[in-house]
């Protein structure tokens, strides 16, 4: 992926926006509609969380110790979130989690911040946010390539901002586990 100097960012038309006072919660780009707020965790553990979870689990019996999970649209960051709280609860000492995740158009950082205040308001479960204070204010994050974060010793998150189909092309990797909006 081509990496780009931050002062591209005043010309960032990759942002989108999140209409924050609908219910459930839309992209105002594409009409996307997210998971409701009321129910965005659960739903998260029953549909991606709790399957990967016990294929991790099938994977460390036979010794594995690195696991590579792939998400293709990163929305709101439900599943990293929801992945991330219990990994740092139940995760061995000796796991590691590579999360990456593909979106062609991240959301606005200030549209994340809203629709997780939304979350949270809605009495969900206290999901693991540290990510959300890791991208960079500027935007940066929402330019075209790879960012890294590291969060927490145990836990790598690669956020691909590119159309998927260009993406899994340039990816050189095996996933253990992959998953899809």
């Amino acid at each position: 992926f081509p990496s780009h100097d931050k002062s591209d960012v005043q010309g960032l038309a990759r942002v989108s926006m999140i209409d924050c006072k609908s219910a459930p919660l839309q992209d105002e780009r594409y009409g996307d509609v997210y998971r409701s707020d009321s129910g965005a965790t659960q739903e998260s553990w029953s549909v991606f969380i709790e399957p990967a979870w016990r294929r991790i689990l099938a994977l460390a019996a036979q010794g594995q110790r690195r696991f590579h999970m792939l998400e293709l649209g990163f929305g709101l960051g439900v599943n990293l979130s929801t992945l991330l709280a219990h990994w740092s609860k139940y995760a061995d000492s000796d796991w590691f989690c590579y999360f990456h995740s593909i979106e062609k158009h991240p959301l606005h950082l200030d549209a994340l911040r809203a629709a997780w205040c939304r979350i949270v308001q809605a009495g969900q479960s206290h999901p693991e946010l540290c990510w959300l204070e890791q991208l960079e204010s500027d935007g940066a994050y929402a330019l075209s390539g790879m960012h890294r974060y590291q969060l927490g010793e145990q836990f790598l998150f690669d956020l691909h901002v590119a159309d998927v189909t260009r993406a899994l092309k340039r990816l050189n990797s095996y996933f253990d586990i992959v998953t899809g909006k």
